[in-house]
């Protein structure tokens, strides 16, 4: 039962990666293999379709599209159990927060080149065939995406990694500044009162960098959908 856990929370990762709403990794509440199934599916017909560039909002002038704001508000629903009105108001938050992060690490040279993200991807491919179970559930997944192998490891894949764990830089160095601040202790390795300190700085400079976004909406309705 714990394995079979194990194993949906590491698949359900690959949706959050799609899904990438940094403020919402809800890991109590993650889908069982049918939901992520389902969820791959709702991605595949996603990829299919050609309307990726009308624009409904910006964040801090950035742009934020329909077609990804619909996809991540579906996945929402099926991984996070949320309701139409909540999904559409956490995966703006949400998409606005990454784009504006993701285009801070680029600012400050963080961001991961693309050889970076296929090595991590391809680490995480490793991960996964150790495991006979994990893999047989991993490859189910792929298929449901409409994807080969070799095409969600090399190129899918690769890219949700890249904007992850560029995220994941800034906020590495957002802890370097609170150190040579003072702010932060320096440690080697943490213990469990160090990581708390850390993530609670992390998480209140984050949080005053998502006050301080202005999203703008072009679309009424969306506009509707967000404040409802």
């Amino acid at each position: 039962m714990q394995k079979n856990r194990v194993i949906s929370l590491f698949i359900a990762f690959s949706i959050l990666l799609s899904l990438f709403s940094v403020s919402a990794l809800r890991s109590s509440n993650v889908a069982d293999i049918n939901d992520i199934l389902k969820a791959a599916g709702i991605i595949k017909e996603n990829r299919q379709k050609q309307d990726d560039k009308i624009e409904v909002a910006t964040a801090n002038g950035i742009s934020l599209y329909k077609r990804e704001i619909e996809l991540k508000k579906d996945l929402s629903m099926i991984v996070f159990k949320l309701d139409e009105k909540d999904a559409y108001k956490d995966v703006i938050k949400g998409l606005a927060k990454n784009k504006v992060l993701y285009k801070m690490a680029e600012e400050e040279g963080l961001a991961l080149t693309m050889e970076e993200a296929l090595e991590a991807s391809l680490l995480q491919k490793d991960m996964v065939q150790q495991d006979e179970k994990a893999l047989e559930n991993m490859n189910s997944y792929i298929k449901a995406l409409g994807l080969t192998e070799d095409q969600y490891w090399t190129e899918y894949h690769v890219i949700e990694t890249q904007q992850y764990l560029s995220i994941e830089k800034l906020k590495e160095s957002i802890a370097n500044e609170g150190i040579e601040q003072g702010i932060l202790p320096k440690v080697k390795i943490h213990t469990k009162e160090t990581s708390k300190l850390y993530k609670d700085y992390i998480d209140k400079e984050i949080n005053e960098i998502e006050d301080n976004i202005v999203i703008e909406f072009i679309d009424e309705q969306y506009e509707e959908k967000f404040n409802n």
